[in-house]
Protein backbone atom coordinates (compact mmCIF):
# COMPACT_ATOMS: atom_id res chain seq x y z
CA UNK A 1 0.00 0.00 0.00
CA UNK A 2 1.94 2.95 -1.27
CA UNK A 3 -0.43 5.52 0.85
CA UNK A 4 1.20 3.82 4.02
CA UNK A 5 4.45 3.66 3.05
CA UNK A 6 4.38 7.20 1.84
CA UNK A 7 2.90 8.25 5.50
CA UNK A 8 5.34 6.20 7.37
CA UNK A 9 8.31 7.69 6.02
CA UNK A 10 7.19 11.23 5.85
CA UNK A 11 5.91 10.96 9.51
CA UNK A 12 8.84 9.36 10.39
CA UNK A 13 11.35 11.67 8.72
CA UNK A 14 9.61 14.86 10.41
CA UNK A 15 9.34 13.23 13.55
CA UNK A 16 13.27 12.78 13.75
CA UNK A 17 14.06 16.02 12.28
CA UNK A 18 11.88 17.50 14.94
CA UNK A 19 13.78 15.36 18.17
CA UNK A 20 16.99 16.74 16.63
CA UNK A 21 15.90 20.04 16.59
CA UNK A 22 14.30 19.68 20.12
CA UNK A 23 17.97 18.48 21.17
CA UNK A 24 19.50 21.58 19.54
CA UNK A 25 16.64 23.65 21.53
CA UNK A 26 15.49 25.19 18.01
CA UNK A 27 12.35 26.79 17.22
CA UNK A 28 12.20 24.85 14.12
CA UNK A 29 11.15 21.80 16.12
CA UNK A 30 6.99 23.38 16.45
CA UNK A 31 6.16 23.86 12.92
CA UNK A 32 8.21 20.10 12.45
CA UNK A 33 6.51 18.74 15.33
CA UNK A 34 2.65 20.27 13.77
CA UNK A 35 4.12 18.26 10.08
CA UNK A 36 4.57 15.07 11.73
CA UNK A 37 1.78 15.01 14.25
CA UNK A 38 -0.58 15.56 11.41
CA UNK A 39 0.71 12.97 8.98
CA UNK A 40 1.02 10.36 12.15
CA UNK A 41 -2.53 11.00 12.85
CA UNK A 42 -3.91 10.40 9.31
CA UNK A 43 -1.10 6.84 9.58
CA UNK A 44 -2.22 5.74 13.27
CA UNK A 45 -6.06 6.27 12.38
CA UNK A 46 -5.48 4.25 8.72
CA UNK A 47 -3.66 1.28 10.49
CA UNK A 48 -6.05 0.95 13.49
CA UNK A 49 -4.02 2.68 16.19
CA UNK A 50 -7.00 4.75 17.51
CA UNK A 51 -5.33 5.68 21.00
CA UNK A 52 -2.26 6.85 19.19
CA UNK A 53 -4.51 8.27 17.39
CA UNK A 54 -5.92 10.62 20.18
CA UNK A 55 -2.64 10.79 21.29
CA UNK A 56 -1.49 12.26 18.60
CA UNK A 57 -4.28 14.78 18.58
CA UNK A 58 -2.84 15.87 21.90
CA UNK A 59 0.48 16.42 21.22
CA UNK A 60 -0.68 18.46 18.15
CA UNK A 61 -2.76 20.92 20.39
CA UNK A 62 0.12 21.28 23.10
CA UNK A 63 2.39 22.17 20.08
CA UNK A 64 0.80 25.07 20.18
CA UNK A 65 1.27 26.00 23.90
CA UNK A 66 5.35 25.09 23.69
CA UNK A 67 5.35 27.20 20.49
CA UNK A 68 4.11 30.27 21.95
CA UNK A 69 5.83 29.93 25.01
CA UNK A 70 9.57 29.53 23.35
CA UNK A 71 8.63 32.58 21.39
CA UNK A 72 6.52 34.84 23.87
CA UNK A 73 6.78 32.87 27.23
CA UNK A 74 10.34 33.44 27.65
CA UNK A 75 9.59 35.76 30.62
CA UNK A 76 7.32 33.72 32.04
CA UNK A 77 9.67 30.39 32.60
CA UNK A 78 12.83 29.99 34.94
CA UNK A 79 15.02 27.11 34.64
CA UNK A 80 13.32 23.89 35.86
CA UNK A 81 15.81 21.48 37.90
CA UNK A 82 16.23 17.92 37.20
CA UNK A 83 14.53 16.22 40.08
CA UNK A 84 13.56 12.47 40.59
CA UNK A 85 10.26 10.85 41.50
CA UNK A 86 9.18 10.13 45.44
CA UNK A 87 8.08 6.46 45.97
CA UNK A 88 4.50 8.31 47.16
CA UNK A 89 4.61 10.14 43.82
CA UNK A 90 5.54 6.73 42.05
CA UNK A 91 2.71 4.88 43.59
CA UNK A 92 -0.20 7.36 42.68
CA UNK A 93 1.51 7.89 39.03
CA UNK A 94 1.25 3.89 38.24
CA UNK A 95 -2.21 4.12 39.98
CA UNK A 96 -3.34 6.56 37.23
CA UNK A 97 -1.59 4.80 35.26
CA UNK A 98 -3.75 1.24 35.76
CA UNK A 99 -6.51 3.05 35.67
CA UNK A 100 -5.93 5.11 32.40
CA UNK A 101 -5.55 1.56 30.66
CA UNK A 102 -8.30 -0.04 32.36
CA UNK A 103 -10.47 2.76 30.55
CA UNK A 104 -9.31 2.93 27.19
CA UNK A 105 -8.78 -0.27 27.03
CA UNK A 106 -12.55 -0.93 27.64
CA UNK A 107 -13.53 2.08 25.23
CA UNK A 108 -11.17 0.54 22.35
CA UNK A 109 -12.32 -3.37 22.91
CA UNK A 110 -16.07 -2.07 23.20
CA UNK A 111 -15.91 0.82 20.44
CA UNK A 112 -13.42 0.02 18.23
CA UNK A 113 -11.80 -2.50 15.57
CA UNK A 114 -9.02 -2.17 17.26
CA UNK A 115 -7.05 -5.69 17.20
CA UNK A 116 -4.43 -4.36 20.06
CA UNK A 117 -6.29 -2.60 22.41
CA UNK A 118 -4.24 -3.20 25.52
CA UNK A 119 -0.95 -2.34 24.14
CA UNK A 120 -2.75 0.58 21.95
CA UNK A 121 -4.24 1.98 25.23
CA UNK A 122 -1.15 1.55 27.68
CA UNK A 123 1.47 3.56 25.37
CA UNK A 124 -1.29 6.79 25.29
CA UNK A 125 -1.41 6.51 28.78
CA UNK A 126 1.93 6.09 29.44
CA UNK A 127 3.34 8.38 27.29
CA UNK A 128 0.64 11.14 28.75
CA UNK A 129 2.53 10.72 31.70
CA UNK A 130 6.62 10.43 29.97
CA UNK A 131 5.55 13.19 28.43
CA UNK A 132 4.22 15.17 31.66
CA UNK A 133 7.65 14.11 33.40
CA UNK A 134 9.64 15.24 30.87
CA UNK A 135 7.66 18.98 30.59
CA UNK A 136 8.95 18.52 34.63
CA UNK A 137 12.34 17.71 34.22
CA UNK A 138 12.07 14.63 36.14
CA UNK A 139 14.70 11.61 35.70
CA UNK A 140 11.86 9.25 35.26
CA UNK A 141 10.73 10.46 32.08
CA UNK A 142 13.52 8.36 30.55
CA UNK A 143 13.16 5.22 31.72
CA UNK A 144 9.60 5.40 30.82
CA UNK A 145 10.21 6.43 27.37
CA UNK A 146 12.69 3.67 26.89
CA UNK A 147 9.45 1.33 28.20
CA UNK A 148 7.01 3.28 25.67
CA UNK A 149 9.65 3.23 23.03
CA UNK A 150 10.25 -0.82 23.46
CA UNK A 151 6.53 -1.59 22.58
CA UNK A 152 5.84 1.05 19.84
CA UNK A 153 8.77 -1.12 17.66
CA UNK A 154 6.38 -4.46 18.11
CA UNK A 155 3.30 -2.51 17.33
CA UNK A 156 4.53 -0.79 14.54
CA UNK A 157 5.87 -3.65 13.31
CA UNK A 158 2.62 -5.72 13.38
CA UNK A 159 1.17 -2.92 11.91
CA UNK A 160 3.42 -3.09 8.88
CA UNK A 161 4.61 0.31 8.97
CA UNK A 162 8.68 -0.21 9.80
CA UNK A 163 9.82 3.49 8.96
CA UNK A 164 8.19 3.99 12.73
CA UNK A 165 9.21 0.77 14.05
CA UNK A 166 13.38 2.30 13.16
CA UNK A 167 12.58 5.60 14.64
CA UNK A 168 11.22 4.09 18.03
CA UNK A 169 14.82 1.69 17.71
CA UNK A 170 16.63 5.26 17.71
CA UNK A 171 14.11 6.77 20.03
CA UNK A 172 15.44 3.58 22.59
CA UNK A 173 19.18 4.82 22.13
CA UNK A 174 18.27 8.27 23.12
CA UNK A 175 16.46 7.61 26.09
CA UNK A 176 19.33 5.43 27.38
CA UNK A 177 21.31 8.30 26.59
CA UNK A 178 19.15 10.67 28.04
CA UNK A 179 19.25 8.91 31.33
CA UNK A 180 22.48 8.96 31.34
CA UNK A 181 23.23 12.18 30.71
CA UNK A 182 20.51 13.92 32.98
CA UNK A 183 21.91 11.88 35.42
CA UNK A 184 25.39 13.22 35.59
CA UNK A 185 23.30 16.48 36.99
CA UNK A 186 20.47 15.18 39.16
CA UNK A 187 21.08 16.87 42.68
CA UNK A 188 18.45 13.71 43.97
CA UNK A 189 15.49 16.04 44.67
CA UNK A 190 12.54 14.06 45.28
CA UNK A 191 9.09 15.23 44.07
Amino acid sequence: MLWKTLLDYSGASLSFLATIAFIRASVAAWPLSLLACSINLVLYFRVGIYADTALEIFFFLSTFYGWYQWLRGSALRSQLAITSLSYTTMLRLSAMALLGIVIIYFLLSNYTDSRIPFWDASTAVLCVIAQWLTCKKIMQNWILWFLVDSIYVGIYLYKGIPVHALLQGIYLVMAVIGYYNWQKTCPQEIV
